[in-house]
């Protein structure tokens, strides 16, 4: 015999009153379980920041976090740098040598001009008006020179008679009262193509640069490692010229635009460099990464503290680390030679600025009664509008929505 439909949907509520009684039977086991992984994820993540976590610039400085208050570094607004030097060609690519008392710059990068490095030396005081460099300028263009970590290196680019492609890297040597042994670095580092912006770590190990060589994406940012050699007995005044193997694409780095101008901190725990990548501010932003154990990170953009809508490029940093002197066409629009720009880093505290809240309670006490009847008419205009339909006489009617449509006035005056 058919059950009637009575029964069936009672026997369904029967079954859906069971089942919702056996979920409440397992609710406060469940609440148990979410509440224990809460309380086993906030522990591990207390523990993962106080007793696990060290602070390390990966050098000589480990801390335990629960020991030490970090601090907050901001980047100062760049300003024009050694705005006294001739600016007649520009300037660009500023590089320091290690003991930061000599600064090259390169002029002369405009189209139709013959690049050359300038060099200024600091007196203790101020730097010194730029002076060629006559030991390595040519006839041809010569730029973006750099100190090796001692001093008795400098690496600079140049597209003269001699090389394998457009721009090579070069080294002149010191050679006890001046620069010279100039020599190509060969085919371990240059290329057909140009190879640009040499940058050494401190201990000499590697040698940054920038490419356009066949397999690169446009100009992609290379390493080559220092092969190491026995101490030499050579007593001569002139040191042997080191050579360069394992040339290796920075893959953390490098974009599908063009990555440019390699620049180390003294530490060379921080790599800077220029590129036109998506996601900037303007043609070339600088962006920066972090070196731990010879791995370079991946990089930031230093954003709106250091880039603008122009183009930065040719990041030295010095002091340390807290000088940023980079080059850049960000004047105004009659005036857009590439000039030197410096930025410091600035050690900052988190501040609260109330000052727009007790403008915004200055304002609000000097229009108090005005509020006040403006809210009175919005009460009054939605009871009317609530009402409007009661009403019967025509007469009232109009006088009714002469006043609706006079108090829509107001409220549109009064946002106005």
């Amino acid at each position: 015999m058919n059950s009637s439909p009575h029964s069936a949907l009672a026997k369904a509520g029967d079954h859906i009153t069971r089942a919702f009684r056996a979920l409440l039977s397992c609710l406060p086991a469940f609440l148990a379980f979410v509440a224990m992984i809460a309380l086993g994820r906030s522990v591990f993540l207390e523990a993962r920041n106080t007793i696990w976590c060290t602070y390390s610039d990966d050098v000589s400085i480990t801390a335990d976090a629960n020991e030490v208050d970090v601090r907050l570094v901001l980047w100062s607004d760049p300003h024009p740098a050694y705005a006294t030097f001739d600016t007649a060609w520009g300037r660009h690519r500023a590089s320091f040598s290690p003991d930061e008392t000599w600064m090259s710059m390169t002029h002369g990068l405009e189209e139709g001009t013959n690049a050359n490095v300038r060099i200024s030396q600091w007196n203790g005081t101020t730097w010194s008006e730029p002076s060629e460099f006559v030991e390595i300028n040519t006839a041809h263009n010569e730029l973006g020179a750099a100190w090796g970590p001692r001093g008795r290196y400098l690496y600079f680019v140049s597209d003269r008679e001699g090389g394998l492609g457009g721009y090579d890297i070069w080294l002149a040597r010191w050679t006890g009262d001046k620069w010279g042994a100039v020599t190509n670095l060969g085919a371990s580092i240059n290329s057909a193509g140009d190879e640009l912006g040499p940058a050494l770590t401190r201990d000499g190990k590697y040698l940054y640069f920038s490419s356009d060589r066949p397999g690169a994406k446009k100009h992609d940012i290379f390493r080559a490692e220092r092969v190491v050699v026995p101490p030499s007995t050579n007593t001569l005044a002139v040191p042997p010229a080191p050579r360069f193997t394992d040339v290796e694409r920075v893959e953390a780095v490098c974009s599908g635009g063009n990555d440019m101008g390699p620049a180390l901190s003294a530490r060379s725990d921080f790599l800077y460099f220029a590129s036109d990548r998506r996601g900037g501010l303007g043609g070339f932003d600088i962006y920066c990464s972090r070196v731990v154990k010879d791995s370079v990170l991946p990089p930031e953009n230093l954003r709106s503290e250091i880039n603008s809508s122009a183009d930065d490029l040719d990041p030295a940093i010095r002091m340390e680390g807290f000088d940023l002197v980079f080059s850049s066409n960000r004047g105004p629009a009659e005036d857009q030679e590439f000039r030197l720009y410096s930025s410091t880093a600035r050690e900052v505290i988190p501040a609260l600025d109330m000052s727009r809240w007790f403008e915004l309670m200055a304002l609000l006490d000097r229009v108090k009664w005005w509020l006040a009847l403006l809210l009175m008419a919005l009460a009054l205009l939605l009871y009317l509008l609530k009402h409007y339909r009661d009403l019967t006489s025509l007469k009232h009617k109009c006088i009714m929505a002469s006043i609706i449509l006079h108090l829509i006035l107001l409220l549109i005056m009064a946002f106005w």
